[in-house]
Formats: structure tokens, sequence, C-alpha cells
């Protein structure tokens, strides 16, 4: 394992907690229909990132889904901001950083695990 797979950990984990911390003061019914999913979202990402850390076997297929947590978190900040928003600007930045960073880094991982050059970007399937 290298130090920056590590430090993938801990930004997941920073994440995480920072999301879960923000749901809890969201109005019941925003944590019913958003924060759940949201919450969710960002524990796949992590409990991912874990897996990808702790069996090589199974890095290539738990960083891809990592990935595809990431998007589900991208996706729900987005709703998240729309009126009346949940978000207040400074949360919502701070997200969004966070969720650019761990991109980068778990973008990185998985060019590095396929074998894939790092200037280069997955071809699209469609």
């Amino acid at each position: 394992m290298k130090p920056a797979d590590a430090s993938l950990y801990i930004c997941c984990d920073d994440l995480a907690a920072r999301v879960l911390s923000e749901v809890r003061r969201w109005p019941d019914r925003a944590v019913e229909l958003l924060g759940a999913r949201l919450c969710a979202a960002a524990l796949d990402l992590l409990v991912e990132v874990s897996v990808a850390l702790s069996f090589p076997d199974a890095r290539r297929q738990s960083l891809a889904a990592a990935d595809m947590a990431l998007t589900r978190l991208r996706v729900l900040v987005r709703l998240a901001e729309r009126p009346p928003p949940l978000l207040d600007d400074a949360t919502r930045a701070e997200l969004v950083d966070a969720l650019a960073r761990v991109g980068r880094m778990v973008g990185g991982w998985r060019r590095r695990v396929e074998g894939r050059p790092a200037g280069e970007r997955r071809r699209s399937s469609g």
C-alpha cells in the first residue's frame, strides 16, 4: 500500500463523518427523502475504499464501486443545493472540494491498478 492510498481512506473517512454530521441537522422530511441516501453513498464509498486497501484481489472491483459511490454523492450533493437549500454555501463548497479530491485519488489509483498511463482517461462505454 502506498501512503497516497492510506490518505484516500482518511479523506473518505473525513467526508463520511462530515456528511453524517451535516445530515443530522436537517429536518426529518429531508433526511427521509435525501439525507439517508446521501449518508448511504458516503458510507458505501468508505467501505469500498477500505475493501480496496485490505484485499488486493478485490481492488479493481472495489475501486469501480467507489467511483460509482462518488457519482451518487455528487448527484445527491447537487440535489441538496436546490431550493430550499439544505446545505449552506460553506458546507457545499467543502463537500464539493472533498469530492473532487477523493475523485482524483480514486481515479489515480484505478489507473495504477489497471496499468494505464497517468494522463489517460477511461474510455466511455457509449
